[in-house]
């Protein structure tokens, strides 16, 4: 069981936080690209463990707008090889 904004909720094991952040996406301003699960950074990619906390980073966010940045130059610097 995930606590996500004051509430509980129950997803399937192997759900990805993208999958998660997908259903509070309407709730934020600015795109969600990192979550705090159990206060540990991850990436959207990775998936739920277990029980705990999430909480969304966006781009508004101090540490997700060099997360953002940091893939964006990764993915221009790959694209130019």
């Amino acid at each position: 069981m995930l606590t996500i904004q004051g509430e509980k909720k129950e997803y399937p094991a192997g759900t990805s936080f993208l999958r998660i952040a997908q259903d509070y996406s309407d709730a934020y301003q600015d795109d969600i690209v990192l979550v705090l699960y159990n206060r540990r950074l991850r990436e959207l990619n990775k998936c739920a463990d277990g029980d705990g906390t999430v909480e969304f980073l966006t781009t508004a966010d101090k540490t997700g707008k060099k997360a953002y940045r940091r893939k964006r130059d990764t993915f221009n610097a790959e694209g130019s090889l």
